[in-house]
């Protein structure tokens, strides 16, 4: 900051000055340090006067000249420090017009400026010496003020430029508004700064932004002048393109920072409670959990958060956790039993962007005093209307709570408790106990069930729980079946899977069984999830409507960033086998995950045609959880016949990752009809309910049996010296299934780059593209197995491909150099080939005779042809199948203008039309 006085008239001459400075705050309100300084004026005055430059020296003319002189500039007056910069006093080589200013630093001793060089100068070279906008101490100007050149000694500079980079390397949580500052140790010469020099990449995506260079040439900033992408890992790359004044290049630089999550304009909203909104039978000692849509301000919960219970506010304590996403209230006392509460969060709740919540209420109910509430029945084996009843069940109920033994009394039709035999209209006599506690029924029948018989369970209003109070009726009919169960029923899959990692805060535990469970085994102690030294307690435990899946969603939020443990040991079928024990884990993430998953990558595209023997496929873009998929035999995942309005029937499968399912009809679809495939009410590993989705397609008149081949890849297999920039590209033969592009792989060594992966050219190309820049001189291998058609058909056998990467990036952009027949050639043979000579290697995969390198007639049709390549990959040769036809008739080719082609290096190749005619 510069502060300037003007004392408003003249100063006297030959006298003494004082300047003092201080008694204020900077605009962080930090008291500034007081400052004085003398002075005495001379006897003259410059008000008006001429101010220019007398002298430099070196003188301008002299040869010679050590590479690290200094220069010094003699004024006619006293200069004004505070106006000596690099833009007013310009050292320069060869002109000081644009841009070939050179680093250094400057002192001022009255009436002279002397510029010291940052480095060496270049040897040999012309340097010239300017100044321009200099002041003197009564304010005039010396503008335009040429003070020659001179040359320096032959010395010659071998320096090359290092670089520092702002962010510093490893850099993380960045805004999305950060500039990139590169410094040079040196002047650099500005003709080598362009964006094919140094750039900014998300990925391998270069972002192209603005560059400006500091005056002296040793500063570049990076501005992308829009946001940064959120959540990215962005490089910053320089290349061995910029060089010194002397030629010398600059190492092959990259550095790389992280940057945060893009801020939310949409106001948060709470996403999923516990207690949900309606409960019933709610524990008074309940925690009452909230996951929001975004991070909130802590600081303002308090104010906006309300919970009351009969009208009346409860003071308790709020708490939020996993990433700000959690919003947890602990009552100061437990909850009133039979008490209706009401939870409130108003708008005046923030995230930490400054949105405002969308107001959000919930009720729910205490569970009622043993004094004053019934006890009912909450689950029952077998369950009601059961059929295939094995013959050695046990029948029990289970009570949300405590019985009195005394009143359970199984004495035939008379009893509380009565077992009616369908067949034989008989009310049986078994024998009935109490257990869990005393909230378990057991009903043993003396012997085994009759074969085929219904049953009819009841309990009458004679039992009571220990207070007296007489429990809600119950009545229930099952079907035996035809033999007893003896064998264990076995876990088919639990969600979420064991070893999964990332899994929401607010994820619930889900297990699916081969066969039919006790639902009154399943308690937190017989399926306990636990990690973090916390057992988790259930809020809720539900079933599926045929009991082969069980949900357990806790109370309160699984601990972040924790390994946990899902424990099962002591759930039981229906006839009271037991489960073979077994413990699976999983790692949660640093907080919820509340986003519907999604459909990524179908196999078939929307109006496509496919063969009758095709198989299917949707990937998801996160895991998914198997067992829920028509956990009670609902249509949620299927192929349906829209033709003839019927489904079709599949066996479905998932991918050992388990982000993508797959569907194989049974059997060969109908030749000509029209069918839908779509997925709804599947949820991922965090329980979150996906997205719905479905795609029309069509059938032809017969099946597909030759699966796809792989034309070309990028880059070339053996290529050598490829930019770390480099996307991965293979093109095949025909389009492919986008659920099976997982296949494609880019290794190093036995390690899998991260890539994201996007389908091109009417899914025939598969592009990769690093998450980062590839590393300098390396070998990497593209393979590429188990990709299919969209028919099903697998991929023809395809050996590794390897390449070498070099030290750096290319941003060269490719240009076409020549073609044959030229652009306007006539009387050309209808034999010919047409061929394209390029600046750089192309990616041949991004070649297609039917796109984007194409021959067409004068009535626009395609030219059917082949397309093959030069050793280098720099000539392109289009065969057609046949002879064009001759007689003057005219062609068009058009290159990279219906779709683009890239070099190896993943620039574009700028569009070009070429006409010609035959003779």
């Amino acid at each position: 900051m510069t502060l300037t006085f003007n004392p408003g008239t003249s100063l006297s001459t030959t006298t003494a000055y004082k300047i003092s400075v201080g008694g204020f705050n900077d605009v962080q309100g930090n008291a500034v340090a007081t400052f004085t300084s003398s002075f005495t004026t001379g006897s003259a005055t410059y008000v008006d006067s001429t101010f220019t430059l007398s002298s430099t020296n070196p003188a301008t003319g002299a040869s010679g000249v050590s590479v690290t002189s200094p220069v010094t500039f003699t004024m006619t007056h006293l200069v004004d420090p505070a106006s000596v910069n690099a833009s007013t006093v310009e050292v320069c080589v060869n002109i000081c017009s644009p841009s070939f200013y050179l680093s250094g630093t400057y002192t001022v001793s009255g009436a002279t400026v002397t510029f010291t060089p940052l480095t060496q100068y270049p040897g040999g070279a012309t340097i010239a010496m300017y100044v321009d906008g200099l002041m003197d101490e009564a304010g005039n100007v010396a503008s335009s003020q040429n003070g020659g050149t001179f040359t320096t000694a032959s010395t010659a500079d071998t320096t090359a430029p290092t670089v520092t980079i702002t962010p510093s390397n490893n850099s993380t949580n960045l805004g999305l508004n950060t500039q990139v500052v590169l410094t040079f140790s040196k002047s650099i010469n500005p003709n080598t700064i362009s964006s094919e020099s140094v750039n900014l990449f998300n990925g391998d995506a270069a972002l192209n932004p603005t560059i400006s260079i500091s005056q002296d040439n040793r500063t570049v900033v990076l501005s992308t002048g829009t946001a940064l992408p959120a959540s990215a890992t962005i490089t910053v790359a320089a290349s061995a393109v910029i060089t010194d004044f002397s030629g010398n290049a600059l190492a092959n630089t990259t550095s790389q920072f992280t940057t945060t999550s893009a801020p939310l304009t949409s106001a948060p909203s709470v996403v999923s409670s516990r207690p949900a909104n309606g409960a019933t039978n709610v524990p008074a000692n309940t925690v009452i959990t909230l996951f929001t849509s975004a991070p909130m301000n802590t600081g303002t919960i308090t104010g906006a958060l309300y919970v009351s219970q009969n009208g009346v506010l409860v003071s308790g304590t709020a708490t939020t956790s996993s990433n700000g996403q959690t919003i947890e209230f602990t009552p100061g006392s437990a909850f009133t039993a039979g008490a209706p509460v009401q939870v409130f969060l108003s708008s005046s709740a923030q995230d930490i962007y400054g949105n405002n919540l969308a107001n959000f209420a919930e009720t729910f109910t205490v569970a009622g005093a043993l004094t004053n509430t019934a006890a009912a029945a909450q689950t029952a084996n077998p369950f009601p209307n059961a059929t295939n009843v094995p013959l050695n069940t046990v029948i029990q109920l289970g009570f949300n709570q405590t019985l009195q033994t005394s009143t359970v009394i199984c004495n035939g039709s008379s009893g509380s408790v009565t077992l009616l035999q369908g067949s034989t209209s008989t009310y049986l006599t078994p024998a009935c106990t109490l257990t869990g506690g005393g909230q378990i029924i057991n009903i043993a029948p003396t012997s085994n069930l009759a074969a085929g018989s219904s049953y009819t369970v009841t309990v009458n209003n004679n039992v009571t729980n220990t207070d007296g109070v007489a429990v809600q009726p119950v009545s229930y009919s099952f079907t035996a079946g035809t033999a007893a169960d003896s064998t264990a029923p076995t876990v088919v899959s639990v969600a979420p899977p064991n070893s999964a990692t990332n899994v929401g805060t607010n994820a619930g535990v889900s297990v699916n069984f081969n066969k039919a469970i006790n639902p009154v085994s399943v308690t937190g102690s017989t399926i306990q999830v636990s990690g973090g030294g916390v057992t988790e307690v259930p809020s809720s435990i539900s079933f599926s409507p045929n009991f082969t899946r069980t949900t357990i969603i806790p109370q309160a939020p699984l601990p972040a960033s924790t390994q946990m443990a899902v424990a099962i040991n002591g759930v039981t079928s229906e006839a009271g086998v037991a489960i073979a024990s077994q413990t699976t884990h999983f790692t949660t993430a640093a907080g919820p995950i509340v986003v519907a998953p999604y459909v990524v990558n179908p196999s078939v595209a929307s109006n496509q045609y496919v063969g009758i023997n095709a198989a299917f496929a949707m990937q998801f873009n996160t895991a998914m959880d198997p067992g829920s998929v028509n956990p009670g035999g609902a249509q949620d995942v299927y192929v349906y016949d829209l033709t003839a309005s019927t489904y079709v029937g599949t066996t479905i499968n998932f991918s050992a990752d388990l982000t993508t399912v797959f569907l194989k009809p049974t059997a060969n679809l109908t030749a000509s009809h029209q069918f839908q495939m779509c997925a709804s009410a599947m949820m991922d590993i965090s329980g979150n309910t996906q997205q719905n989705f479905c795609v029309t397609f069509y059938t032809g008149s017969g099946a597909v049996t030759t699966g796809p081949s792989v034309l070309q890849v990028n880059p070339p297999s053996g290529f050598s010296g490829v930019a770390i920039n480099a996307p991965i590209a293979v093109l095949f033969s025909e389009p492919i299934d986008g659920a099976s592009i997982g296949g494609i792989q880019l290794k190093q060594g036995g390690s899998v780059i991260s890539t994201t992966a996007t389908l091109f050219d009417g899914d025939q190309g598969v592009e990769l593209l690093p998450l980062t820049p590839l590393s300098p001189n390396t070998t990497y291998t593209i393979v590429v197995a188990g990709v299919i058609d969209i028919t099903g058909n697998t991929q023809t056998s395809f050996p590794s491909q390897s390449f070498t990467t070099g030290t750096g990036i290319d941003l060269t952009q490719p240009q076409v150099v020549s073609t044959t027949p030229a652009n306007g050639a006539s009387g050309v043979a209808a034999s010919t080939t047409v061929q394209a000579v390029f600046s750089l290697a192309v990616d041949p995969a991004s070649f297609d005779p039917a796109n984007s390198f194409v021959l067409r007639d004068s009535s626009h049709n395609q030219v059917p042809a082949t397309i093959s390549f030069s050793g280098g990959y720099t000539t392109v040769t289009l065969t057609p199948n046949s002879s064009l036809t001759s007689g003057g008739a005219t062609y068009t080719l058009f290159i990279s203008y219906f779709a683009p082609l890239y070099d190896v290096s993943g620039n574009q190749i700028p569009p070009m039309i070429v006409f010609f005619t035959t003779q």
